[in-house]
């Protein structure tokens, strides 16, 4: 999960890709235009996965140094 939120980052962060290109007197569309429609669902997207990838290490963590309540934590209840 950490992989992937930092491969969002400049997807989600970066306005300065979502610009059409001038090329003269023609303009090409931007390829990022649905990036631009719904910027804020992106964002909003990688927040969420930073936060779940950090809560996923945490209970790893507790797992490995077999911490207390390392099996309340994890967020799939097996039984």
């Amino acid at each position: 999960m950490l992989v992937s939120a930092y491969g969002d980052l400049c997807i989600a962060w970066d306005s300065t890709r979502y610009q059409d290109i001038v090329m003269g007197p023609m303009t090409i569309a931007s390829p990022w235009t649905y990036v631009r429609e719904n910027i804020l669902l992106f964002q909003a997207s990688n927040i969420f996965t930073w936060l779940g990838g950090f809560a996923y290490g945490i209970v790893i963590y507790m797992f490995l140094t077999a911490r207390k309540g390392a099996y309340f934590a994890r967020l799939n209840n097996i039984n």
